[in-house]
């Protein structure tokens, strides 16, 4: 196929949900759980268990980019195929091995990272080719919402699981990789000329211009962190463990249930006028992000609606910017391969979320209140900066077909 993509058919469509959805619910179910099933199961210390959670951690996010030239050679969908083949058999090696060396479990950890990473990176690359520039954004709102289904699954899933069973723990990995991996045979295939990069540059893209995408982007995963990994800390002794879990169910839900109908209105609105379109949805989104994540400054020192007030805004804002980002990828990237670009964007937002997590659990755990929801209301302001970001690259939109979202 060459020239204009078509879009895959339904049973495509599905494939593609399957496998980000298998994928998100396997690492979901795992990795929070590694931890403790190391200590339980194999005997750990709790800093060797939390080495080998970092590292898979940290191979999880820049994998991609990691192997991104290794990838680019030997073509997408085999690269998604080989990357779940590894994950697959990673976490058999995990499952079966008795030991507690922990330079053996730093080893299967970072492989399984290495893994995840590669296939999200290859798949996100895949779909790029797989659709045109003016459907990627339904394609990436629907994988948007097969991630957080598999991941709301996975996490329920996991905490069952090792509470009841522990041992089958890392099987039920196997089985959800290797689910992921047999849903791949539905995904279509491509002409991937693309994904080597020698299509002419997009006119907003170029180095400069994919950095300070990233850049400015990477403030949002530090607002990110602060919501999803700060929070329950931050609100410990006072709202409570059980009060903010429910907040996070009913952040799942909502994205579950909203995810297809608002990104069907949001691009009935953008093809009925494109520009207006540009100019107001993500801006609009990081402005909502910024009030919710200024809530949650408050949260455990106003009424317990005030938190999910933020987290109802914070969600509709997710559900705009979290596909737009990677539809967005695609746009900047200039002459870098979509692997490359998709694994550096993943490396970019990992990092920042890391840190953003540290600086946040750090804050927090040293000083005392008001001063310490100063770790919400500083990228607050951020996001301001960032809806300022995306509302000055919208008024630079020649073409109507390439809106900002």
């Amino acid at each position: 196929m060459s020239g204009e993509t078509t879009a895959p058919n339904k049973r495509a469509e599905l494939a593609f949900l399957a496998v980000r959805g298998c994928s998100a619910a396997a690492y979901f179910l795992l990795v929070p759980f590694l931890a403790l099933w190391l200590i339980d199961a194999r005997g750990f210390s709790g800093t060797e268990a939390a080495t080998v959670v970092a590292l898979c951690l940290f191979f999880g996010r820049a994998g991609g980019m990691i192997a991104a030239r290794v990838l680019d050679r030997i073509g997408l969908r085999r690269s998604v195929v080989l990357a779940y083949l590894t994950a697959v058999a990673a976490t058999c090696v995990m499952a079966l091995y008795p030991d507690d060396d922990l330079v053996a479990w730093i080893v299967f950890a970072s492989v399984l990272g290495l893994a995840f990473s590669s296939a999200t990176a290859a798949l996100k690359a895949l779909v790029v080719v797989a659709y045109s520039p003016e459907q990627r954004l339904w394609a990436f709102s629907k994988l948007n919402l097969a991630v957080n289904a598999g991941s709301a699954a996975g996490i329920a899933a996991g905490g069952h699981v090792v509470a009841e069973a522990p041992e089958l723990l890392v099987w039920f990995a196997v089985a959800l990789y290797a689910g992921a991996l047999a849903a791949l045979h539905f995904v279509p295939k491509v002409d991937e000329r693309p994904a080597a990069g020698t299509e002419a540059a997009p006119a907003s893209g170029g180095r400069a211009a994919f950095w300070l995408f990233l850049a400015f982007t990477a403030i949002t995963w530090i607002a990110y962190a602060q919501v999803f990994n700060v929070l329950p800390t931050f609100t410990a002794d006072t709202v409570g463990s059980k009060a903010i879990a429910y907040l996070f169910v009913l952040n799942s839900a909502l994205v579950i249930v909203l995810q297809t109908p608002l990104t069907a209105w949001l691009e009935r609105r953008r093809r009925a006028n494109p520009r207006a379109a540009a100019l107001a949805i993500l801006p609009a989104a990081h402005a909502a992000l910024a009030i919710a994540v200024l809530l949650f400054g408050f949260t455990g020192h106003a009424t317990l609606v005030v938190a999910y007030a933020a987290m109802v805004l914070f969600t509709l804002a997710e559900l705009v910017f979290g596909p737009a980002y990677d539809a967005q990828v695609a746009e900047v990237k200039g002459r870098m391969s979509n692997v490359a670009a998709y694994g550096i964007a993943g490396a970019v937002r990992g990092g920042a979320e890391s840190a953003g997590t540290w600086i946040g659990i750090t804050t927090v755990t040293a000083i005392a209140w008001p001063a310490t929801g100063s770790v919400f209301w500083v990228p607050a302001a951020g996001l301001l900066l960032v809806a300022a970001y995306f509302l000055v690259q919208a008024t630079r939109v020649r073409e109507p077909r390439v809106p900002a979202v």
